[in-house]
């Protein structure tokens, strides 16, 4: 896995480098590391303020926790030299970005996607005797 990442970001520079020449590469690879080092001093603040709303607000810190850390996760990885690592932590500071994962690592249904109406009226209980296999001939 660790040779998988190292072989993607030696093709990702390479790429940048085809794209914007070694000094735009350069220059975007710091530009990248400040603005996460930007961020991560932002959140330290950011982090806390929303983790004393969800407590004050009744909800379990567990969202707002797992929020801030993935937004932390992000900024630093927008700080380690690397397009791909880069990419991750452009992702990860996106809200949605983050709300999908926290749903997932959750285990939330997504509200997106439909889910199977169930009230009581829908179940229909039959005795053994009631129903019968039908063959598929």
């Amino acid at each position: 896995m660790f040779l998988a990442w190292v072989v993607g970001e030696i093709l990702a520079f390479a790429a940048v480098v085809h794209a914007f020449g070694l000094g735009g590469t350069i220059m975007l690879a710091l530009v990248t590391s400040v603005v996460g080092a930007s961020m991560l001093r932002r959140l330290g603040t950011g982090a806390a303020r929303n983790l004393g709303r969800a407590v004050a607000g009744g909800e379990a810190p567990g969202g707002a926790l797992l929020d801030g850390m993935l937004n932390a996760l992000g900024a630093v990885l927008l700080i380690v030299p690397g397009f791909l690592t880069s990419l991750i932590g452009c992702v990860l500071a996106s809200p949605s970005a983050r709300e999908w994962a926290i749903r997932r690592l959750d285990g939330r249904p997504d509200p997106a996607m439909p889910r199977p109406s169930r009230r009581a009226n829908d179940v229909i209980d039959l005795s053994p005797d009631d129903w019968r296999p039908v063959n598929p001939h």
